[in-house]
């Protein structure tokens, strides 16, 4: 043993050594520090005078200190690399916490009253911390398991509406005057269940390709109106005008545009030069996109109504764009679990009243909206922020405010008295609102500021200072306001959060299933260079497992989108919904095949972009430029990879001929199984296959 490690940890281990110590009674308090080193360089240790077979004594479970911080589902998990073991063995406690003493002894050798000698216990705290620093990684965190039903809890009935909701404001009698009591919002699981419709509804589950789910959201109405719309607008500019569009051009055109979202090019035109993309230049002139492009519309100038008269709407030439798409959103069953937040549709064009500027967020410039998706970043309504004049108040519903109203009308196709969920942020969350929601059997979560809390007894942030709280602390009062139970939940972490429920509390849910204990946290020491748990109240983990919805949903937008500059603010709004039908189209995929194969999200966009310029249509090969008078030189044959084209354009029986090349074009077939050679190809699939009176592969590989 070496003397320089002043952190070792030596104990007595043989039995000689016992015996001098009841002969001398040595107290290691009252030696000095060179007697102590003289004393232990005299210990065998177990490199001196000990044999191989001795080795089996000790524990090989010991080699790796029980750093069991797992108390929750969402924390850390340590790395189980075995070279990152330490060799020193360590004894535990029945919890599985470290000791700090952890040499093992030989009990025989000494007497029940006897104590064992350890050298200076301040240095094997440090040795514990240093045993604790392990390297961790963070898990990614789960959603937490709905609540479900128990035969035996208390049957739940309804809550009845309350009379007095058309009135409730947040300066109401009944909020300034409520009384906050220090115990628990403490409901049964039985009280929260989800007892709304789970299954997805047959029109929708029978959506089994990428092309069907995306054309779910963007069908044949919509696009039978941009037609009609877009035809008026091009006479209405130009009386003389021969532009004309057709819904498959729109299809087409919309399916260009999610080629360039993934596919990125410097400009437009880029995609039709030298070194064009072959997938769009077929599909579709440039000269053809772009008058498109141009004279594409969504409602019907001559009808609009100017500012000032009664009726007037911001947003009218772009209003049956978000009236369709919330329509067919809504029409998609909502889970329990919702949540209500802003995004930015990114933009710096000019001269555009709905344009807002947020410094706060990562794309500061653009149209704000307001949306409300479930846990998964599935959209299911939204609003386009037009400035302070859109605080609309429908019949029969509250003023709770300009913030508050925009829950309110988010959440009125939201299903009453079916337990569904609702989280905001402290932008929206008032008493009122959450009053509203738990009348109309919805209960809500949210972080609040505490001016908007009356009579708050949580304690302020300067308290907090004065009285030195630890990580973990808590505070909970709960208060009554039109017959109905609010939660207030003060927390301190490296910050302090506040936070009002309708549901929930510090302790979790009642049942004889769940532990009724506050759960558990890691965090990480600084000074102390260690993993240390703290108490986390049941409200914290479900406010962060559920509210992060629209910005998952943001983070599938910014990945591929649609990044085509535009002029016409309208134009930046379609592409916005498009690109929110297709992660929405994503979703539902995923959500009606969990078990298929998973496909990524720029894939998933490719084909829905190739079913929608080649799907249905009989394809035309387009040249670029003037025929040359010189004979070009003859192609090198090479072999290239055959790509099978998508199901919804396998299957469409449009313009799939039959054509014969002469003998000396022979290839091989693709049907699967079938490994001979044949003239015959299809022209839209452009693959080989057999047509003959003996082989039908052409036939089969076209027919369900």
């Amino acid at each position: 043993m070496k003397r320089g490690r002043a952190d070792s940890v030596t104990c007595l281990r043989t039995s000689d050594m016992a015996n001098q110590m009841r002969k001398d009674f040595i107290k290691l308090s009252e030696m000095g520090e060179e007697e102590i080193w003289q004393l232990l360089d005299n210990i065998p240790t177990d490199d001196e005078g000990t044999d191989d077979d001795n080795d089996d004594d000790v524990d090989s479970d010991q080699g790796a200190p029980n750093l069991d911080f797992m108390h929750t589902e969402d924390e850390l998990e340590p790395l189980t690399d075995e070279s990152q073991k330490t060799e020193i063995p360590t004894n535990t406690t029945e919890s599985g916490s470290a000791v700090s003493t952890i040499c093992p002894i030989v009990p025989e050798q000494l007497d029940q009253n006897e104590e064992i000698i350890s050298l200076m216990p301040d240095h094997t705290e440090e040795i514990a911390v240093q045993e604790s620093a392990k390297p961790y990684r963070r898990r990614k965190r789960p959603r937490t398991p709905e609540p479900t039903e128990e035969e035996d809890g208390p049957v739940v009935q309804a809550l009845g509406v309350v009379d007095d909701v058309a009135d409730m404001k947040n300066d109401s009698p009944q909020f300034k005057s409520i009384v906050w009591k220090k115990k628990n919002l403490h409901l049964h699981v039985n009280e929260v269940v989800f007892r709304g419709q789970k299954e997805l509804p047959e029109t929708i589950t029978r959506l089994d390709t990428p092309y069907k789910c995306f054309r779910y959201f963007m069908n044949d109405a919509l696009f039978d109106h941009l037609v009609e719309q877009s035809n008026l607008y091009a006479r209405q500019k130009n009386i003389r005008t021969n532009f004309s569009v057709q819904s498959v051009d729109l299809r087409k055109f919309v399916g260009i545009l999610l080629y360039m979202s993934v596919y990125r090019y410097p400009n437009v035109r880029s995609y039709w030069g030298n070194n064009s993309f072959e997938a769009i230049r077929q599909t579709m002139p440039v000269l053809r996109f772009e008058a498109i492009r141009r004279y594409l519309h969504y409602n019907d100038n001559a009808a609009v109504v100017t500012r000032g008269d009664p009726g007037y709407d911001r947003l009218y030439k772009v209003r049956p764009l978000v009236k369709h798409f919330n329509e067919r959103f809504l029409s998609v069953p909502m889970p329990s679990r919702l949540c209500v937040d802003e995004q930015m549709c990114a933009t710096k064009m000019t001269g555009s009243h709905l344009r807002q500027y947020m410094p706060n967020k990562p794309h500061k410039w653009g149209f704000k909206f307001f949306c409300l998706c479930d846990t998964s970043g599935f959209s299911y309504s939204f609003e386009v922020y037009t400035g302070a004049g859109d605080n609309v108040i429908f019949d029969g519903m509250p003023d709770l405010g300009a913030a508050s109203n925009v829950v309110v009308r988010l959440s009125k196709q939201i299903p009453n008295f079916v337990n569904h969920i609702l989280y905001f942020d402290n932008f929206y969350t008032s008493l009122g609102l959450l009053t509203y929601l738990r009348s109309r059997g919805i209960y809500s979560l949210g972080t609040v500021r505490v001016n908007r809390v009356p009579n708050c007894k949580l304690s302020s942030d300067a308290i907090l200072q004065q009285k030195k709280v630890d990580r973990g602390y808590s505070e909970e009062f709960v208060g009554t306001a039109y017959g109905i139970d609010i939660s207030s939940v003060l927390w301190n972490d490296t910050k302090t959060v506040r936070l009002l429920s309708t549901y929930v509390g510090v302790k979790p849910f009642a049942s004889k299933n769940i532990n009724k204990q506050i759960s558990k946290v890691t965090r990480w020491d600084r000074k102390k260079k260690t993993h240390y748990d703290i108490d986390c109240p049941q409200i914290i983990k479900e406010y962060n497992r559920h509210m992060g919805g629209v910005d998952l949903m943001d983070g599938l937008l910014g990945r591929y989108h649609i990044r085509m500059k535009t002029r016409k603010w309208t134009n930046r709004i379609f592409y916005h919904m498009v690109d929110v039908a297709m992660v929405n189209a994503y979703i539902l995929y995923h959500r009606l095949h969990p078990h298929a194969d998973k496909i990524e999200l720029p894939t998933f966009r490719t084909q829905v972009a190739e079913s929608l310029c080649v799907c249905g249509t009989i394809p035309v090969k387009r040249s670029v430029g003037r025929p040359s008078n010189t004979t070009p030189p003859p192609k090198i044959p090479t072999a290239k990879r055959a790509y099978l084209p998508t199901d919804d354009i396998r299957y469409d029986q449009i313009g799939h001929w039959c054509v014969f090349r002469d003998r000396s074009g022979k290839k091989q077939c693709k049907y699967p199984k079938c490994k001979s050679e044949t003239q015959a190809y299809c022209t839209k699939c452009n693959l080989s296959l057999c047509s003959s009176t003996t082989k039908t592969c052409f036939y089969d590989f076209h027919n369900k």
